[in-house]
């Protein structure tokens, strides 16, 4: 029997979600927020071993007012009585699929009776003992016991309706209802709004602060999400405590600021994937703040994918225009992301752990929004305050390898190793932390609990693909084939999730045809739309989470089934846009770009396909 728990953690969730909402109803924003800082922090210790969460726990538990104790109680003594309901209720679901197939689970009267059985206890004892039993209701008019009554039947009822929930489930007709019900081109842009809203820094940053310092609190960052990780840390460090610094943010990626938030930390702007003059002026300022600070400083450093490109500092002997053709030049080899960062790393006076280098003596808090397959800090931004365990060799077999060049005297000091970057177990990194506060597979998971809270199941294929767009594509349109088609590997309806950060390798055109437009997301959804072949049932939506696809303004492209054909009664033939690797230019034509403008994070590639 498979012992499935995802309806089990379903019920839970709604259910808490729902006591949350009576909480802030009845008793106020205030202690619904008290509550929720208390489980995240519990959550923290628990699940993650974190001892910073531990002890801002004990703290918070030990400065409760009498009157907060008492809600907090009250608070977790529900969604206790609520958890129970919610497990009972399984227990139902898990037996009733048991029985059919003469299976026992734990719980049940079967198995204890074969654990009577293998005790030595015979059948006549059993009787004996029942038959001495004595059962009797105890009545009472005592004013406890009319509430506990009361309550009672109120969870009666939730019981009541979680069977109801599981009745609806089952009545459910897979595919030809859920094809009428869902709109799949909304539904899938909901899952990506979920998968976005999972990886906001005001979601995820709390826990992960540390206490005040003795010192200075300096912040510095570089990403698509500076912007709003400054204005998340801006909301919850305390206000009484000093906060200044400098972080760099994409061009137009600077979302509004909350009103009434003070502004401390300064927002500056600057260009993305191709570095600019306003990077380096930012870098240079930023190394310039971490002079004089002390052992009883702190440094803050907000970092997120594209930090590589806005945190520009080239090596001696490299020009801001060298370093531009040399990262246009690794973008457009299909190089995966950590060939490219550990080429930037050995190339900078900043990345690989230079940073770090820079604030010592001071401790070093990193908190980090991944967009990179697995996750590695030390990757995300070219890791400027992680130890960088690559070597100037590596650095060079890259570059290489795609047949970029370098100024000699640089290549000198690549092979040299005198450009080598501060390694795993240096002395530099002592008393450092690093807490990755959003990742890809958890935007995943909230696109996939979205999916299943709508009725649909959801599959995540992984969340570290990598590998040229236009061929992942393809993968992606024979798995949802061999699903419509065959009811394999994944039973219909269903929607297949699926991240990481592919490439696009950008081909020579021929002369005489115009440049190709767009990037990884939308060549990924054109090389879908030839494999699927107009297959009936199939919808997709490939976008970034940041909210720019390549250098365009979409996000990324919607595959239907008639996509191909649409294409082809505006004139546009595929073949001729995937050989200029013109995607914003075939979506665009057919209005099928996905456009959402900057989401102030970025978790990397999101796609989704639905399969009805």
């Amino acid at each position: 029997m498979s012992h499935n728990h995802q309806p089990l953690i379903e019920d839970i969730r709604l259910l808490g979600r729902i006591l949350g909402d009576v909480i802030r109803e009845q008793e106020g924003t205030a202690t619904f927020e008290l509550v929720e800082k208390i489980r995240t922090l519990s959550v923290a210790f628990r699940r993650d071993e974190d001892p910073s969460a531990d002890r801002a726990l004990k703290q918070l538990l030990e400065d409760l007012t009498a009157a907060e104790t008492v809600r907090v109680i009250r608070a977790f003594t529900y969604f206790s009585h609520l958890v129970n309901l919610a497990e009972d209720r399984h227990q139902i679901r898990r037996r009733t699929a048991a029985e059919p197939a003469g299976e026992a689970i734990e719980g049940s009267l079967k198995v204890a009776l074969a654990r009577i059985r293998q005790a030595g206890i015979s059948d006549a004892q059993v009787v004996q003992t029942l038959t001495h039993s004595y059962l009797s209701p105890v009545l009472t008019a005592h004013p406890t016991e009319v509430q506990r009554k009361s309550i009672l039947d109120a969870e009666r009822g939730i019981a009541q309706l979680l069977a109801a929930r599981d009745d609806i489930r089952q009545r459910r007709q897979p595919c030809a209802e859920a094809k009428d019900a869902l709109k799949p081109r909304a539904f899938l842009e909901h899952l990506y709004r979920a998968a976005v809203r999972r990886a906001l820094p005001l979601e995820n940053m709390e826990t992960f602060l540390p206490a005040p310092p003795k010192g200075r609190t300096l912040v510095l960052g570089a990403g698509k999400a500076a912007g709003s990780m400054a204005h998340a840390l801006e909301a919850l460090w305390p206000k009484d405590a000093p906060l200044d610094g400098l972080v760099v943010a994409r061009y137009h990626h600077i979302p509004p600021r909350p009103e009434g938030l003070a502004q401390r930390i300064e927002i500056v702007e600057a260009a993305h994937p191709v570095p600019d003059e306003a990077g380096l002026k930012a870098a240079e300022r930023m190394l310039a703040l971490t002079e004089g600070l002390t052992a009883d400083d702190l440094v803050l450093c907000l970092i997120s994918g594209g930090g590589s490109s806005l945190l520009t500092l080239p090596a001696e002997g490299l020009t801001l225009a060298d370093k531009q053709r040399i990262n246009r030049q690794l973008l457009e080899s299909g190089a995966p992301i950590g060939e490219i960062n550990c080429v930037r790393k050995h190339l900078s006076r900043i990345k690989g752990g230079r940073l770090a280098a820079a604030c010592a003596p001071a401790q070093v808090v990193t908190l980090t929004i991944s967009d990179v397959p697995g996750d590695d800090p030390a990757v995300i931004a070219s890791g400027p305050t992680m130890p960088d365990a690559t070597t100037c060799a590596d650095a060079l077999a890259i570059l290489d390898r795609y047949g970029i060049e370098v100024p000699a005297a640089v290549r000198a000091r690549l092979e040299s190793g005198a450009l080598e970057t501060p390694k795993p177990g240096d002395a530099v990194f002592a008393g450092h932390a690093m807490h990755l506060i959003a990742t890809p597979q958890q935007s995943l998971e909230a696109a996939a609990e979205a999916a299943r809270a709508a009725g649909i199941e959801a599959h995540i294929l992984s969340d570290e693909i990598e590998g040229e767009s236009r061929e992942v594509g393809k993968v992606h349109g024979a798995l949802a084939r061999a699903v419509a088609l065959r009811g394999q590997p994944f039973a219909r309806p269903c929607v297949i999730l699926s991240g990481g950060e592919t490439t696009v390798t950008v081909r020579q055109r021929p002369s005489g045809t115009p440049k190709g437009r767009g990037g990884r997301a939308g060549e990924f959804c054109m090389a879908l739309a030839g494999a699927l072949m107009g297959q009936p049932g199939v919808w997709a939506l490939a976008a970034d989470t940041d909210g720019i696809d390549g250098v365009e303004e979409n996000a990324g492209a919607f595959v239907a089934p008639d996509t191909l054909a649409r294409a082809e009664a505006a004139g546009n033939k595929l073949a001729a846009f995937m050989d200029r690797n013109d995607a914003y230019g075939y979506f665009y034509a057919i209005g099928d770009l996905v456009v959402t403008g900057p989401t102030y994070t970025n978790v990397n590639d999101f796609r989704a396909v639905l399969v009805l």
